[in-house]
């Protein structure tokens, strides 16, 4: 029987993919990689060491940020589902800043959530 993989030896496999796909699509120092994410803050810092230099961008995606928001409306009752419903719409026409401002006035500010802020 194989011994259990640790989360190092998945994170050097999943670098190694990242490593091989790019090389097969062709990849050059000045190639945009654009990389779609959970909010795992581990998967973040794998595409920021592998890919940071390169020119492009590391975005949530649209499901996960809205569990987020509904994690974020449900701790705090006086928000409610229209915050959240009024954060989706924000994402949705690309006000990404307006999103985060209502987050730290409602939220951080008041340390009514416990997923830390991001940096």
């Amino acid at each position: 029987m194989l011994p259990a993989k640790g989360p190092e030896s998945i994170v050097a496999e999943i670098d190694d993919a990242w490593a091989q796909a790019v090389k097969q699509a062709g990849w050059a120092i000045d190639t945009q990689i654009h990389a779609v994410g959970d909010g795992a803050e581990w998967i973040y810092q794998q595409y920021k060491q592998m890919f940071g230099s390169s020119p492009g961008r590391y975005l949530l995606d649209f499901y996960h940020v809205s569990e987020y928001l509904h994690a974020a409306g449900n701790e705090t009752a006086a928000l409610g589902q229209d915050w959240v419903k009024e954060q989706e719409r924000r994402l949705l026409e690309g006000d990404s800043e307006g999103v985060l401002k209502s987050l730290k006035r409602n939220i951080w500010k008041r340390r009514a959530w416990r997923i830390p802020r991001p940096r």
